[in-house]
């Protein structure tokens, strides 16, 4: 559960706009990512990338009325931990089923590019 004043904000969204959601917490647990469908999904695999800081986590998640298969990151704050964890988010989306998106907070600056 996301939580901001012990509300969970996942479910909050979810009745208001009345989505589907599926969450996967942070490894420390106090918060995590989600991603909201109009469409029944389900979570097909889950990764917490190596960190040099703040705990990660990317979760894949299929759509299967669509055929989609989405990978959702959060990644790290400073270039080196994003370069680090690029490489295990690639084979993590390359994994059966593979993704066709992948979304979510990259952290990358706008002048970054590798």
């Amino acid at each position: 559960m996301i939580s901001n004043g012990y509300q969970d904000i996942p479910l909050m969204i979810s009745a208001y706009l009345g989505y589907a959601y599926e969450y996967k917490p942070a490894v420390e647990g106090t918060h995590g990512i989600a991603v909201f469908s109009h469409w029944h999904m389900k979570t097909e695999s889950e990764l917490n990338p190596e960190s040099l800081g703040q705990a990660r986590s990317a979760q894949k998640v299929t759509i299967d009325e669509l055929g989609l298969t989405l990978v959702n990151v959060h990644m790290g704050l400073n270039e080196t931990e994003r370069a680090m964890q690029a490489g295990e988010l690639l084979k993590f989306a390359e994994s059966e089923p593979v993704a066709h998106i992948i979304a979510g907070d990259t952290n990358v600056e706008p002048d970054e590019r590798r």
